[in-house]
């Protein structure tokens, strides 16, 4: 590692070309923080007050986390909350396709008549010839 110059006279440290930040890395078998995360979510508590059976009891950390957000959903009625708990329920809506302008749709509309003009007037025509 090397040092220069920085901003407001400290020192700046850059690596070497070559050289890892980081050059042990994760230890192996090291769980990941969503790992982590998860079996913490998972875990049961005990809590004086269940809001669902109304006494005491005991309910998963990810129960008492939505619980909560539907509570501050009712309290304050804030979209944004909404927003979330229905996206983690339900999955993302996905963003609905723009709308064509008017003259777009006039105009497939007008090419789609024409085609099934050639097309009508085309069949009535060889039928006309095969009478023949």
């Amino acid at each position: 590692m090397r040092s220069g110059p920085g901003l407001r006279g400290g020192t700046l440290q850059h690596w070497e070309k070559g050289e890892s930040g980081n050059p042990s890395g994760k230890p192996k078998g090291a769980p990941r923080f969503r790992t982590v995360l998860r079996e913490i979510f998972a875990t049961e508590v005990f809590v004086n007050f269940d809001p669902i059976t109304k006494g005491p009891g005991k309910r998963k950390i990810v129960e008492l986390i939505a619980l909560k957000l539907v509570e501050n959903f009712l309290k304050t009625g804030d979209v944004d909350t909404f927003d979330r708990m229905m996206d983690r329920a339900e999955g993302k809506v996905p963003n609905p396709a723009p709308e064509k302008p008017a003259d777009e749709i006039n105009a497939e509309n007008n090419i789609n008549v024409n085609i099934n003009n050639l097309v009508n007037g085309a069949a009535k025509s060889e039928r006309v010839k095969v009478a023949d």
